[in-house]
């Protein structure tokens, strides 16, 4: 029986040797792709390997280079292959590799030079495609949209086939909610979507990609977890993503609306700064449908990216956003009740608001060294709101205006209208809310050997301090109610609200990752 078993372990041991020695002897032939010119990685170009013997030059297998400018084919066998790379806008390269004794080959940064071709006439009678697909991603290309001249990208967006854009600025395509914005793979202003929406100008983007992005444990640990959030992506046009660049809009119209937008960049191979701002009258967000009264829309912020390609990575955003809002309501009403029977109503309301907000948001990667990466999120809001609103109504059984020219004004036993009450309200509030928020992550990961083992440590914390408070009152007259000593009935009520909540939170986590 001891034999046996001793027989069964060397030969589990001996399958599992196997499989290793298979795994080391896998081929692969990679490298990374960029652009002669610039030297930036280039995405989805096209890899097509070939036999490259004299009796044998058939197709083999082919591939796309990833968004970082990387690729990585395998390959079934030793002996001579050429590889082929195509991108549009670029000269095709070929390139012969000959692999011996299981070994794979490193090709190091592959250079594509511009295709820089100049057509002396042309005359283009295609239309462009609006969207491609390439494998799990959508391109868009912006060329195919039509969009008004200085158009931010919310524009573009609205006329993508799939997308919608709700009054809050919320972006949803093909019913997946966007969660970020990039500009060229990396993140503009961390998360604010709606920031990114009304200041990006469609003239300096190529095209836009529609894909699922990894969540950052993923990404750094390479074990998918699950989280993916759904993003889009801006290509910026080659000549505008280096250099400084500006873009101003300003518009006027009749009875004092305004509308001004405008942003300045400066873009370097290693950062990146953007600060914009823009202001209206005009309700941007608001459907024909909500419009009321003089809505005015204040904002300013900036975003800044530095990335050294190498070991450290930081994003910060910061945005202001004032809000006001002047909304009146006046409005005259007959109900027909019977032939002979109806009422006829008047009211009149007004409301003043008043919004400032404040958000901000960092996220700084560190690899100290190859097997080590720290990550750090945090994020925080600070706001506060006030407003005032009155109102007065009034009921009639017969027509007021055949007695006075304003039937709200405050009721006089002597007015010829004073018999025809019915009853009057008016009311009076006063707002203030005021709140803070906070988020931070941080994330420490180690590779603990080539194979996959593993560890991560990552550490949450949240909190919030909200206060709202409301003061009002109202008062109420009614003339067809009498109370014991035969006199109109009346009633007056105050009232004043005070709504606090404070909320904190932590989360501690660790995973431990073995290969099997």
């Amino acid at each position: 029986m001891r034999t046996l078993w001793f027989v069964l372990a060397v030969w589990l041991l001996g399958t599992t040797a196997a499989q290793a020695q298979d795994e080391d002897r896998r081929q692969t032939i990679h490298g990374n792709i960029l652009d002669a010119d610039v030297k930036e990685p280039l995405d989805l170009v096209t890899i097509q390997m070939f036999r490259a013997t004299t009796n044998d030059s058939s197709f083999v297998t082919g591939t796309v280079s990833n968004d970082r400018g990387a690729f990585s084919i395998d390959v079934p066998s030793n002996g001579t292959f050429r590889l082929r790379f195509t991108s549009m806008g670029y000269k095709r390269l070929d390139r012969e590799v000959l692999l011996r004794k299981n070994q794979s080959a490193d090709l190091g940064n592959i250079l594509l030079e511009p295709d820089s071709k100049m057509l002396q006439e042309a005359v283009i009678t295609r239309q462009a495609a609006q969207v491609v697909v390439k494998k799990d991603t959508l391109v868009y290309n912006p060329e195919a949209y039509r969009t008004p001249e200085g158009s931010p990208i919310e524009e573009l967006i609205k006329r993508m086939p799939g997308a919608e854009v709700d009054e809050d600025g919320n972006i949803t395509i093909n019913g997946k909610q966007v969660k970020k914005i990039l500009l060229d793979g990396k993140e503009f202003m961390l998360g604010d979507v709606e920031t990114a929406l009304k200041n990006i100008p469609v003239s300096i983007i190529q095209n836009v990609k529609f894909y699922d992005q990894q969540s950052d444990q993923a990404r750094i640990t390479g074990i998918e977890d699950g989280n993916k959030e759904t993003v889009l992506d801006f290509t910026i046009k080659k000549g505008m993503n280096r250099g400084y660049m500006t873009n101003l809009d300003i518009a006027g119209g009749t009875k004092e609306l305004y509308a001004t937008r405008g942003m300045g960049s400066s873009f370097t191979d290693k950062t990146r700064f953007v600060l914009m701002g823009n202001a209206n009258n005009k309700e941007e967000n608001a459907g024909w449908w909500n419009r009321r009264g003089q809505n005015t829309n204040k904002m300013l912020g900036t975003n800044f990216n530095y990335d050294d390609n190498e070991k450290l990575k930081f994003d910060f955003s910061i945005r202001w956003n004032h809000r006001t809002g002047d909304n009146r309501n006046d409005n005259s009403r007959e109900n027909f009740y019977s032939q002979d029977s109806k009422t006829f109503s008047n009211s009149h309301s007004k409301n003043l608001s008043r919004n400032d907000n404040w958000n901000g948001n960092v996220r700084v990667e560190w690899k100290p060294d190859t097997l080590t990466n720290i990550l750090v999120r945090a994020n925080g809001s600070y706001g506060k709101s006030d407003g005032i609103s009155t109102s007065a109504s009034a009921t009639f059984n017969d027509d007021p205006y055949l007695y006075v020219s304003d039937p709200l004004t405050p009721y006089d036993p002597a007015s010829p209208l004073s018999p025809y009450y019915v009853n009057t309200n008016s009311s009076a509030s006063l707002s203030y809310g005021k709140n803070r928020n906070f988020w931070g992550m941080m994330q420490f990961y180690r590779r603990l050997n080539p194979r996959g083992r593993n560890i991560t440590v990552r550490a949450e914390a949240s909190g919030g301090k909200n206060q709202q408070r409301n003061a009002s009152n109202n008062d109420v007259h009614l003339f067809l109610v009498k109370n014991a000593a035969d006199e109109d009935s009346t009633y007056f009520t105050a009232r004043y609200n005070t709504t606090p909540s404070d909320n904190s939170g932590y989360v501690l986590s660790a995973n431990y990752s073995e290969p099997l």
